[in-house]
């Protein structure tokens, strides 16, 4: 018998910048991809082709204090 492996498609996030700096991307579940988009550095010339989905870091104890306000 033949059998498949199931693998889900992440997860994709696309955050637009615009006059603001990102300070961090986290997930609380794996499998979760986002792309910056970065207005500011885009029309300093940075090429349009420079985007891409990366994986993003899971945090969750992290993400945990951030809702309670405990964050570092």
């Amino acid at each position: 018998m033949k059998t498949t492996e199931s693998k889900e498609e992440p997860i994709r996030i696309v955050i637009y910048v615009s006059g603001g700096i990102v300070q961090d991307v986290l997930a609380e579940a794996e499998g979760v991809e986002a792309m910056i988009v970065d207005y500011d550095n885009e029309s300093a010339g940075e090429p349009k082709s420079s985007r891409s989905f990366e994986s993003v870091p899971v945090n969750r104890a992290y993400i945990e204090r951030t809702i309670h306000g405990i964050e570092d």
